[in-house]
């Protein structure tokens, strides 16, 4: 599979920042069909007679409508200051605070790439360490969604631990990358509002189907249907709401599982 001089170019460059001089490099497709929308994975592997380090490259489409169609450009721009800069500054707060259960539950990010056209993230790969994605044709058990939330929960502690002990950081960090790259992109679209209610129609429609032998949750869902509207998420949009740094993409395909397995011998 081949790859983009540019991106070799970034190979070769943690390839020797890693130790290795005489290797091989060895590219495969990183991912299932659907597994990812917005970029292409390739699994990259540099090898030598002594050792090899696994990758994941994620890099953005290349094909014009496509770009013109999504804010593409912004999407990988964002992803590339979360890793350059704010998963950064968490690790150091949280080291500085000494905090007992930090939030880590993000890749090692090698390199990165922003020229147009060309955007892209150098990763460990997970899925070398034993890390799995759950089916995305299966509705996530409780276990697997408590345990996210579980992460969230860290993630979003330390927004509001920065923004008490460190107000200007918080500031600086995310007065450039406010707002929903989306909703900038399609700002003038007319069709919007019709667009986001055949979304919300479509999701509402999985998640009952999920829940149907569920009626407490199922309750919960008709209370959530009846206040999510247009109206609400706009509301939501104002300064009183800007708590903390999100992660905007909650989907089952961007969270990898690693399992304990417990192994009991029969003598």
């Amino acid at each position: 599979m081949d790859i983009a001089k540019e991106h070799r170019t970034l190979i070769d460059r943690i390839a020797s920042e890693n130790g290795f001089t005489d290797y091989e490099i060895i590219t495969s497709s990183g991912s299932n069909k659907g597994d990812n929308f917005l970029g292409i994975l390739t699994a990259i592997t540099i090898k030598d007679k002594e050792k090899n380090l696994n990758l994941i490259m994620k890099s953005s489409h290349t094909n014009k409508g496509f770009r013109e169609a999504t804010p593409i450009k912004d999407i990988f721009n964002r992803e590339i200051y979360l890793y350059e800069r704010v998963f950064k500054e968490f690790k150091k707060f949280q080291e500085e605070h000494n905090i007992e259960d930090p939030f880590e539950s993000v890749p090692k990010c090698y390199l990165c790439f922003a020229e147009d056209g060309l955007e892209s993230l150098v990763m460990e790969n997970l899925k070398t360490q034993q890390y799995e994605l759950w089916d995305k044709k299966v509705p996530m058990n409780i276990g697997h969604i408590k345990a996210i939330l579980i992460e969230y929960a860290k993630f979003h502690a330390v927004s509001l631990a920065m923004k008490q002990k460190n107000p200007a950081l918080f500031k600086k960090l995310t007065e450039d990358n406010a707002g929903d790259a989306f909703d900038k992109k399609y700002a003038n679209d007319k069709d919007k509002e019709e667009k986001f209610k055949n979304f919300m129609t479509a999701n509402l429609s999985n998640g009952y189907k999920a829940l149907k032998d569920d009626p407490v949750l199922t309750e919960h869902l008709k209370k959530y249907e009846q206040i999510a509207g247009p109206e609400f998420f706009n509301k939501m949009k104002g300064p009183e709401y800007k708590l903390v740094i999100t992660h905007g993409d909650c989907w089952c395909n961007n969270f990898m599982f690693k399992y304990q397995v417990n192994t009991r011998f029969i003598l």
